[in-house]
């Protein structure tokens, strides 16, 4: 995706039988992120709580505030994907885990609504590819644990040697 975001680990790829395939990948990383610390009123703990309030992807450690968040937190991804891949039809069936060593801050302002929350996340997918002749017909359809739902479906056909329409949805 871009030269900050990687994963950092190991993984294991295995056929299962003339079209079954199987994949676990582990990875543990430190990464940067905007940290903030929440001071902690409660009379039970006395420890200020770490927080970041976002993940930083850019790479770039050039001003005294993108140093301090180099490295900052530290995330563990783990992941499973099994499908059936022939040679005109696959479909897969994908599970990714992701937790941070500290949660993510939540917001009180109408456009942070939707940003995770939390020290954990969980997705599950399913996506699938078809060729039949000159259409490619291809998707993916995920959910979050905190029942977020997202869906892409395409089309892509071959018209001619030269042409090809796509169709995204």
């Amino acid at each position: 995706m871009n030269e900050a975001n990687f994963l950092r680990g190991g993984a294991l790829d295995l056929n299962l039988g003339k079209h079954i395939d199987f994949l676990a990948f582990a990875s543990q990383r430190k990464i940067d992120a905007n940290t903030i610390t929440v001071f902690n009123d409660s009379l039970m703990i006395d420890e200020d709580l770490p927080q970041f309030s976002s993940l930083q992807i850019s790479g770039l450690h050039r001003t005294p505030s993108e140093i301090a968040d180099k490295n900052s937190t530290i995330k563990k991804t783990l992941g499973l994907s099994t499908g059936i891949n022939k040679r005109d039809f696959s479909f897969n069936l994908n599970f990714v885990y992701n937790s941070f060593d500290q949660e993510a801050a939540s917001g009180d302002q109408l456009y942070e609504q939707f940003d995770f929350k939390g020290d954990e996340l969980l997705n599950l997918g399913a996506d699938y590819s078809y060729v039949l002749k000159n259409f490619h017909f291809f998707g993916e359809t995920a959910v979050s644990d905190n029942r977020s739902f997202a869906t892409t479906n395409g089309l892509m056909v071959s018209l001619d040697r030269n042409l090809d329409i796509a169709i995204l949805h």
